[in-house]
């Protein structure tokens, strides 16, 4: 068992959702769990607080029981994993991106 920002990760299966608004609070960081057969995933959207709509979806998973942290840096997003690095989605034109 780990503790990471307050949250208990038990091989993942203990991976609590969390959301969090950016610092100009425009946006709001949804974390989702994700159960599927080879694992426990998270993920992540970002909606717009005024409008209260998604804007972005992201489309990877990563395995909860090596995930560390989703956080804002900025407009940017930051993933913490242990299995695959830190990964920056980069907000540019209104959308992000991590390519």
């Amino acid at each position: 068992m780990a503790y990471y920002h307050n949250k208990i990760v038990d091989d993942g299966h203990n991976y609590m959702p969390y959301s969090v608004a950016s610092e100009d609070c425009r946006y709001l960081l949804r974390t989702k769990k994700l159960v599927e057969e080879t694992g426990t995933y998270a993920t992540f959207t970002i909606e717009e607080v005024n409008e209260q709509k998604i804007v972005f979806e992201c489309t990877d998973k990563y395995r909860t029981r090596d995930l560390h942290l989703i956080k804002w840096d900025s407009l940017n997003v930051v993933v913490y994993s242990s299995d695959v690095g830190t990964i920056v989605y980069q907000f540019n034109d209104g959308t992000w991106s991590n390519k």
